[in-house]
C-alpha cells in the first residue's frame, strides 16, 4: 500500500503527527511530504484539508482566547489565523528590525501576546522576539522625531512594541541590564511615560465622563482643545483604529496610549533600585519614642518589597506535558491566563473611536466590577513644577531629556480602597391591584455631571459657545471638590415602598447581603442621600438575589396552587435589563432562523418540504461540528434596535456565492462559503492585508449571540478610600497613614472605557490631587495625577503614578 491510496483522513492525520513532532515555528514539516506527489499536494492542499490546518493552527497557536471573548472560530478561521500568526513569527525570526513591515507585524505580535495561554508566548520567543525588541526600541523607537520639533511620535507600532516589551520584561531582566543599558532605556521611555501634553494618557482624555460624543449626547458633543505651544491640550488619541486581521473578523483595534507600558518600565527601572534612608527610626514604637512622625526603616522595607510595576506573570507552554506552566515556580496555570487581558482587550476594540455611537449591548466589558477594592500600592513621580512649565513653554525637545530633566523623584503610595455599586431595584409586577406596581429608588445613582455653557475661541478666532464638564475637579462627581461624604448601612433613607426598611424579606437566614453606604453631595439638599451597595466577594449583592427570589416564588407559587387559595401571587424581583437582553437574543435567534429556513426553502429543503428534520453534520471536517451561524450575532441588528438605524444585512443568497447551481448553495457548504448566513462587519467593510496588499471583504461576524455581555446590574461605581483611624468612615488604614500622610479617597469609574478616576483629598483644596488611569491586566493601576483645583482644559503640573494591587 503506498501514501496514494490512503483515505485523505488517514493523510490529514500522518501529516498533523508530523507536524506535531516539531511544535515550534511554522509547519515547514509539511514541505517535503507535500513535495513528494501531485496526488499528496492536492490532497493536502491548503484550501481542500482546512481541518488539517486548524488542527496545526489549534495545536501551535492559543485560540481559547478568541472562543472565551467572541466567538468560537470555526475550522476556516483557524486556518487564516495560522497563515497570519506564522507570517508573524517569520518576520521576527529573520530578526531585521529595519523592514518596513515591522509596522504590521508588531501590532499582530500584541494582539498574540493578550491571547496568549502559553503556546503564542513560546512562538514569539522561539522567533527571538525578544532580542527584536531591544534592538527596535533603542534603535528605532525614535524614528523620524525631527517632524515632530525632535519628540519621538506615537503610533500603532511604537506603542505595540512598548507594551511587548514591559509583556516579556521579568525584574531579572531589568536588574541584569548594563548601567548604560539602564540609563538608556530610563531615557527613551522618560518622554511617553512624564509629559502628558505630548502623549495622551487614556483612550479620551478625562475633561469627558459622558461618552462617546454624539448628538444623542447633547452635553458632550465637542472635542475642547486649549492652545499650547506643544499642540491643542487636552490630548485626543489620532486617527481611526487599524483594522486587524483576527481569525477571518476583520475587528477595529486601537492599541492604545503609548504612555501607558512607558509608565510601567519607568517605575520598573527605579524599583530596581530601593528606597533606603539610614537615618529614620527602626520601627513606629522607635518613632513614637522619638517623637517623630513620617516612614520608618520598617516602612520602607515594606515599600522595598512590593512591586508598584507588577511584572507580569509569565505563562509558557509545557509541549510534553500539554499543560501551560509559570515560568517563576513551574506550577500549571489556568487554562484561561489570558483572561487577564479580557478588558484590556475589549479596550482596544470598542474605544477606538469616541464618536463611534455605542449600542446599548456591548459584546466586552471594560471592567469588571469589584476588581479595585483592596489595598493598593507603588509610587507617584512628583517632579519639578518649575521645570514642567519650562518644559510647556517651549515646544522643542530638550537635548538628552529623561526623568532627571523634570527632577522626577519617586514617592511612595498607598491607597486602601472600597468599591461601591449602584443597582438599579427590579419592576415588580402583582396581581394584587392596589399593590404598588414598581420599586424606585428615591436617591441614586449620583448624577452624572452637567456641563455648563462657557465662550471659547476657536481656531478660526471666532467665538462660540460650548458645554464644558469641569467635574473632573472633583472625580466626575457633581459640586465642588471634597464635597462629597458618605456613610456606612444608610439604606433605609433611600427607598419607598417598605421595599428599604427590611431589603428582602424573602432572603434565606443562611444567605448573607452586602452592606450598603449612603452618599451625600454638599450642594444637594435632599435628605435621602444616594443609596449604593459595597461590594464584597463573600456577599450576595441585589442583583446576585434575584435568583434566591425566583426560587422562592416557585415554591410559593407551587403551595398557593394546592392550597387553591384565591390570595394574589406576586412575581419575584427580577431585573428589568436582563429580561430586555434575554428578549433582543430571542428576536436575534428568530430571524436568524427565518434567514436559514428561507435559504433551504429555495433549494427544496424548507421544514414545510420536508418535515421537521435535522441534517447530520458534515464529516468532511471534525472541527466543524459546531458550526451553526445562529450562534452569531447580528450587531447591525442590535444596532437598529438601539436607534442608530443601520440597515440589516440582506437574507438572500448570493448571486456570487462561488458554487457552480443554486442547489449547492446548501447549509452542508457553510466552511465553504458560509458568508450568505453571516451579517456584515459592523466597522469597515473591506481590509487589507498587511502582506500581500489585497483587499478582502471580513468573512465572518465578531461575536455570537451567546457573548453578548451578561447583565451583572451595575449602573454606576463608585469608590472610597480613607487612611484616618477616628472617622465615620469604615475604610481604615492607620499605619500606613503614620508612615505616608492621611488622606481621604473618592471616586468614579467611566464606564465608556474603564477609566478610573480618584480624588485625593488633603483637607486644604489647594493639594488636592485628581488621579486617573486604566487597569492593566486586572492587576496594576496606570495613570496620571495632576492638581485637582486648576482648569482641566490647560495644562497643568502632571505627572505618572503607577500601583498595583497587594495580596492581604
Amino acid at each position: 500500500m503506498s501514501l496514494t491510496t490512503l483515505p485523505d483522513e488517514v493523510l490529514n492525520d500522518i501529516a498533523f503527527a508530523l507536524v506535531a513532532s516539531s511544535p515550534l515555528g511554522p509547519p515547514t514539516d509539511l514541505i517535503p511530504l507535500l513535495c513528494t506527489s501531485k496526488h499528496l499536494n492536492r490532497a493536502l492542499h491548503f484550501k481542500k484539508s482546512t481541518g488539517l490546518y486548524a488542527r496545526i493552527a489549534r495545536l501551535k497557536f492559543d485560540c481559547n482566547a478568541v472562543k472565551r471573548r467572541a466567538f468560537k472560530p470555526y475550522a476556516k478561521d483557524c486556518a487564516e489565523q495560522l497563515v497570519h500568526a506564522c507570517l508573524c513569527i517569520q518576520f521576527f525570526r529573520r530578526g531585521n528590525v529595519d523592514d518596513d513591515d515591522v509596522v504590521d507585524h508588531l501590532p499582530t505580535a500584541f494582539m498574540l501576546m493578550l491571547e496568549n495561554d502559553g503556546k503564542n508566548r513560546a512562538q514569539l520567543e522561539w522567533a527571538g522576539i525578544e532580542s527584536f525588541l531591544d534592538q527596535f526600541v533603542r534603535r528605532r523607537l525614535y524614528d523620524n522625531r525631527m517632524t515632530n520639533d525632535g519628540w519621538p511620535l506615537e503610533t500603532p507600532h511604537s506603542s505595540s512594541a512598548l507594551w511587548l516589551t514591559w509583556m516579556f520584561a521579568t525584574k531579572e531582566k531589568i536588574t541584569s541590564q548594563s548601567p548604560y543599558q539602564q540609563t538608556q532605556l530610563y531615557r527613551i521611555v522618560s518622554a511617553f511615560a512624564l509629559v502628558p501634553f505630548r502623549y495622551a494618557s487614556a483612550y479620551a482624555p478625562p475633561t469627558h465622563f459622558d461618552l462617546p460624543l454624539s448628538a444623542s449626547n447633547p452635553d458632550q458633543q465637542h472635542e475642547l482643545f486649549t492652545p499650547t505651544p506643544h499642540g491643542s491640550y487636552p490630548l485626543y488619541q489620532q486617527g481611526a483604529p487599524a483594522n486587524q486581521v483576527h481569525f477571518r473578523s476583520r475587528p477595529d483595534f486601537a492599541v492604545g496610549p503609548i504612555s501607558i507600558p512607558a509608565k510601567l518600565l519607568f517605575v520598573a527601572q527605579q524599583e530596581s533600585h530601593p528606597f533606603y534612608a539610614p537615618h529614620v527610626p527602626l520601627d513606629r514604637a522607635d518613632a513614637d519614642q522619638q517623637g517623630r512622625i513620617g516612614p520608618t526603616a520598617e516602612d520602607l522595607r515594606e515599600v522595598n518589597t512590593h512591586q508598584g510595576a507588577k511584572y507580569v506573570r509569565q505563562v509558557n507552554w509545557d509541549w510534553n506535558a500539554g499543560v501551560a506552566r509559570y515560568l517563576d515556580n513551574g506550577k500549571v496555570a489556568p487554562e484561561d491566563a489570558s483572561s487577564m487581558w479580557d478588558c484590556d482587550w475589549w479596550r482596544a476594540r470598542q474605544c477606538g473611536d469616541l464618536w463611534q455611537p455605542m449600542p446599548r449591548w456591548r459584546v466586552g466589558t471594560v471592567y469588571v466590577p469589584g476588581s479595585l477594592s483592596g489595598l493598593w500600592q507603588g509610587r507617584w513621580e512628583l517632579t519639578s513644577e518649575e521645570s514642567h512649565a519650562r518644559l510647556l513653554a517651549s515646544p522643542a525637545y530638550p537635548p538628552a531629556f529623561s526623568g532627571q530633566t523634570l527632577y522626577a523623584i519617586a514617592q511612595p503610595m498607598f491607597m486602601r480602597l472600597t468599591e461601591h455599586h449602584y443597582v438599579a431595584p427590579p419592576t415588580i409586577s402583582t396581581s394584587n391591584p392596589n399593590a404598588p406596581s414598581s420599586i424606585q429608588r428615591l436617591a441614586g445613582p449620583i448624577p452624572t455631571p452637567k456641563a455648563e455653557p462657557a465662550i471659547i475661541l476657536t481656531d478660526t478666532g471666532d467665538h462660540e459657545e460650548v458645554p464644558l464638564d469641569m467635574s473632573m475637579q472633583n472625580a466626575w462627581i457633581p459640586g465642588r471638590e471634597g464635597g462629597v461624604s458618605w456613610e456606612a448601612n444608610g439604606l433605609n433613607s433611600g427607598l419607598r415602598d417598605g421595599w428599604g426598611r427590611d431589603r428582602f424579606q424573602a432572603t434565606p437566614e443562611d444567605v448573607q447581603e452586602r452592606e450598603t453606604i449612603t452618599f451625600r453631595l454638599d450642594y444637594d439638599q435632599r435628605g435621602a442621600g444616594y443609596v449604593y451597595e459595597t461590594w464584597d466577594r463573600t456577599k450576595k449583592g441585589v442583583h446576585d438575589l434575584y435568583d434566591v427570589f425566583g426560587q422562592s416564588a416557585a415554591s410559593a407559587a407551587a403551595a398557593s396552587a394546592s392550597s387553591s387559595s384565591n390570595a394574589s401571587v406576586h412575581e419575584p424581583p427580577s431585573c428589568a435589563r436582563c429580561k430586555k437582553r434575554a428578549a433582543l437574543l430571542a428576536r436575534m435567534r428568530k430571524g436568524d432562523s427565518e434567514v436559514v429556513e428561507k435559504i433551504f426553502e429555495r433549494v427544496g429543503l424548507g421544514m414545510s418540504t420536508v418535515g421537521k428534520q435535522c441534517s447530520k453534520p458534515s464529516a468532511n471536517d471534525e472541527d466543524e461540528d459546531d458550526e451553526d451561524d445562529d450562534d452569531e450575532i447580528d450587531l447591525d441588528t442590535v444596532w437598529e434596535l438601539d436607534g442608530f438605524n443601520v440597515d440589516p444585512p440582506s437574507s438572500s443568497c448570493s448571486t456570487d456565492c462561488g458554487q457552480s447551481s443554486q442547489s449547492e448553495c446548501s447549509a452542508d457548504s457553510e466552511d465553504e462559503d458560509d458568508t450568505e448566513m453571516e451579517p456584515e462587519l459592523r466597522g469597515q467593510p473591506r481590509a487589507r492585508n498587511p502582506y500581500t496588499g489585497q483587499v478582502y471583504e471580513a468573512t465572518r461576524n465578531i461575536a455570537d449571540k451567546e457573548y453578548l455581555r451578561p447583565c451583572d446590574g451595575v449602573e454606576d461605581v463608585l469608590l472610597t478610600g480613607e487612611a484616618r483611624s477616628s472617622s465615620i468612615f469604615f475604610l481604615v488604614d492607620e499605619k500606613h497613614a503614620q508612615a505616608w500622610n492621611k488622606y481621604t479617597f473618592y471616586g468614579r469609574v467611566r464606564p465608556w472605557d474603564g477609566l478610573v478616576g480618584i480624588l485625593r483629598s488633603a483637607g486644604n483644596p489647594i493639594n488636592h490631587l485628581f488621579f486617573y488611569g486604566y487597569l492593566v491586566g486586572g492587576e496594576t493601576l496606570v495613570g496620571n495625577w495632576r492638581l485637582a483645583s486648576t482648569d482641566p482644559f490647560v495644562p497643568t503640573w502632571e505627572s505618572a503614578f503607577v500601583l498595583s494591587k497587594r495580596e492581604e
